[in-house]
């Protein structure tokens, strides 16, 4: 058995003994399984991170703009969104909080009636990430959009 199997294991007779913590014998013996999930990596995070921005990325498509976005916002949301209790739960609220409303915001700023007159929208991470020594970081979501002449960042 290795450190892995070990782990789970203990930690299943974490959860024996909280069951019998708060529920009676009588109770806990009519439950014929019991389903443990395992904490998510931030690998895990991440993906699903990337399969929550997709779906934003799809809908400015449909209206005419063409984004893009870095692994460093991946990773960015992911390490924003990602509670250990509640593992990726809150993701989704912090991509709408962080990515959906900056991104709205910033085409809103753009100012332009006709996003074929937008390029591209590249989505990148810039600053700081919060630090053991840090309370809080400088990193931030950056748009840069490419016009048909110039390009805009904020």
């Amino acid at each position: 058995m290795n450190s892995s199997e070990k782990a789970q294991e203990t930690f299943e007779k974490q959860v024996d003994t909280e069951l019998l913590g708060q529920f009676r014998p009588e109770f806990i013996n009519r439950i014929d399984h019991k389903v443990v999930f395992n904490r998510l990596s931030m690998g895990a995070v991440k993906e699903i991170a990337k399969a929550d921005i997709l779906p934003i990325v799809q809908r400015a498509k449909k209206q005419g703009y063409s984004i893009e976005f870095t692994d460093q916002v991946t990773d960015f949301l992911a390490r924003k969104g990602y509670d250990r209790e509640n593992g990726a739960r809150p993701l989704q609220r912090k991509i709408n909080d962080i990515l959906n409303a900056q991104l709205s915001q910033f085409i809103l700023r753009l100012n332009i009636s006709n996003p074929k007159q937008i390029k591209k929208i590249k989505i990148d991470v810039k600053g700081q990430k919060t630090s053991k020594t840090e309370l809080k970081g400088t990193e931030k979501l950056v748009f840069t959009a490419t016009l048909a002449n110039k390009s805009i960042d904020r």
